[in-house]
């Protein structure tokens, strides 16, 4: 260590390192560092900053107490922009919220439909008090309770692109769309905790992380401890995942399938009315 040291400060460039000295290796081994090698794991540059190039499971060693979150490892390997949208968070009792997705026209297509066919909108789970019953589907929308339409339907028209399918589509949609937008605020925080805490961080390869910030870094001159201090281990990034249930996006797609199934039951009324 001393040896290093000495031969970086007979460097005139590498007057900064008087500030730190003598600065502590902490968890890395003199071998790892270097003043002319810019690969090196660690690279003291000459304007006061210290470049890192390590693997990844290194680096959250050292940043995030070797606690190996999922989370946080998908936003470093894609530069916060983590583009891999699960489709299954959401669970079947959304269904009874869909209608809240729906336009006004579809309503009254809907609406016209059951109509047609004499639908009676009865929630049977009442059955003790001789059903519930509503006097059209803004009412069932509004007590959000749209999962009662699923018998219902599934009684007048079992042909191609039914209420399953719907129902398949939708929640697929939603689930695409929460994850979307949790990787969307998630990675714009994450860029966001670096830029405060004045850190460049780049991943290569995806298993490869370069970390440049200058040295001494708030006060520490240990080499492997200031990587603790860049900010990311202050947040649970997995809680911070699950806690964003934002369905912006889906809208669209959840009132195309719908728009799907009223086409087909409105082609089999049509075909029932000219037979």
């Amino acid at each position: 260590m001393k040896k290093l040291i000495k031969k970086i400060l007979k460097e005139s460039d590498f007057d900064w390192t008087e500030m730190a000295k003598p600065f502590e290796l902490g968890d890395f081994e003199e071998d790892d560092i270097s003043y002319d090698d810019e690969d090196a794991k660690v690279y003291l540059g000459k304007e006061g900053e210290v470049t890192y190039n390590l693997t990844i499971d290194d680096f959250i060693k050292y940043a995030y107490d070797g606690y190996e979150d999922w989370t946080l490892m998908s936003l470093i390997k894609s530069n916060g922009d983590y583009d891999y949208y699960e489709d299954d968070i959401v669970n079947i009792d959304e269904i009874d919220y869909l209608g809240h997705h729906l336009t006004e026209v579809q309503i009254e297509r809907f609406q016209k439909i059951l109509n047609h066919y004499g639908v009676e909108l009865v929630d049977t789970k009442y059955t003790v008090l001789g059903g519930r019953k509503y006097t059209g589907v803004i009412d069932v929308i509004g007590d959000d309770n749209f999962g009662i339409f699923e018998t219902l339907i599934n009684n007048i028209y079992n042909g191609r692109y039914g209420w399953d399918d719907f129902i398949s589509e939708s929640l697929s949609a939603l689930s695409v769309a929460i994850s979307r937008n949790r990787w969307k605020s998630l990675g714009a925080y994450y860029l966001n905790v670096l830029a405060d805490n004045k850190v460049d961080l780049s991943s290569y390869h995806y298993d490869e992380v370069q970390v440049v910030m200058a040295f001494p870094y708030k006060g520490n001159n240990n080499l492997s401890k200031v990587l603790s201090n860049i900010g990311l281990n202050d947040y649970n990034w997995e809680d911070g995942y699950h806690q964003d249930w934002d369905t912006s996006g889906a809208g669209e797609e959840i009132e195309h399938f719908f728009t799907q199934m009223l086409d087909t039951i409105e082609e089999q009324i049509d075909e029932e009315t000219n037979s």
